[in-house]
């Protein structure tokens, strides 16, 4: 059992976005040079989520070889969701990867 385990965090480039874009954290651990927040991938998808109504998902994909995909998706005032990420589909390696991806695409192209 593998009981070594630790956080993902966003990579500096994703941390400068985060910060343009209105994320502010205050944290004793997780910072980039500059005083940048350096939040895990899964709170910066939580303050997507909460803050812009986008939702981010991930697909595990099983052909040639297991791969991962993401897709994004943003509730309407109806309350139905509207897919709003890339249509095209991409094969990563790892979900981390994948998050990384998908945060990078929405902070570029969504918010």
């Amino acid at each position: 059992m593998n009981n070594n385990i630790q956080e993902d965090y966003v990579s500096f480039e994703l941390a400068k976005l985060l910060k343009e874009k209105g994320f502010e954290w205050y944290s004793t651990e997780g910072v980039w040079q500059d005083g940048i927040p350096c939040p895990t991938q899964a709170l910066a998808i939580k303050w997507i989520r909460l803050n812009f109504g986008i939702h981010i998902s991930f697909l595990l994909r099983h052909e040639d070889k297991i791969s991962y995909d993401f897709y994004i998706e943003k509730i309407e005032i109806t309350n139905e969701y509207k897919t709003i990420g890339p249509e095209e589909f991409f094969y990563y390696e790892s979900p981390e990867e994948a998050a990384d991806a998908a945060l990078l695409y929405t902070l570029k192209h969504l918010i």
